[in-house]
């Protein structure tokens, strides 16, 4: 059984929408989330992987000829993200994941 809160599918997160998230003023902080997140909340998944995606993306590209593998490897981190979600530290910064 696959918990994956996007059941296999890939999300495409455009340049606007990432802007548009990331300053939100009401938005949750990122402790917030992260201890969302090790209770399951897939809501709360949604918004890190649509707000960090672009951007883990875009550095991976720097290691990589590819931009496929680049998205692979980003869907692999998030997926990593989700299986860890009971065991992250609220305290630790979500980039060093």
């Amino acid at each position: 059984m696959n918990d994956s809160p996007f059941n296999g599918q890939d999300i495409n997160i455009d340049p606007v929408t990432n802007e548009r998230l990331a300053q939100q003023s009401n938005s949750p902080t990122m402790r917030n989330l992260i201890v969302s997140l090790a209770s399951d909340d897939h809501n709360a998944f949604r918004v890190l992987y649509e707000k960090f995606y672009p951007a883990i993306v875009g550095f991976l590209r720097h290691f990589t000829s590819c931009s496929e593998d680049a998205e692979e490897l980003g869907q692999d981190t998030f997926a990593y993200i989700w299986e860890k979600r009971s065991h992250l530290d609220p305290d630790r910064n979500i980039k060093s994941y």
